[in-house]
């Protein structure tokens, strides 16, 4: 019961920020300096994308390299 429960108050929210804030994306280009693409394996990888993956592991590996159990 506590599992619907839950699921309705989370489908009521959603609807709520989708009310409020809409779901219209909007495309903000990447700062000058991460502009551009980079060839990998035969594939291009825009640079702003790369960037976002290595923050995103330095993160993880500063907040594993902090946590202790």
């Amino acid at each position: 019961m506590t599992v619907i429960v839950t699921f309705g108050i989370l489908l009521m929210i959603e609807y709520n920020v989708r009310l409020i804030w809409s779901t219209k994306n909007y495309a903000i280009d990447p700062p000058g300096l991460l502009s551009g693409a980079l060839p990998i394996g035969g594939a291009s990888f825009p640079v702003y994308r790369l960037f976002i993956v290595a923050a995103s592991a330095a993160v993880a590996l500063a907040m594993s390299a902090t946590c202790t159990l």
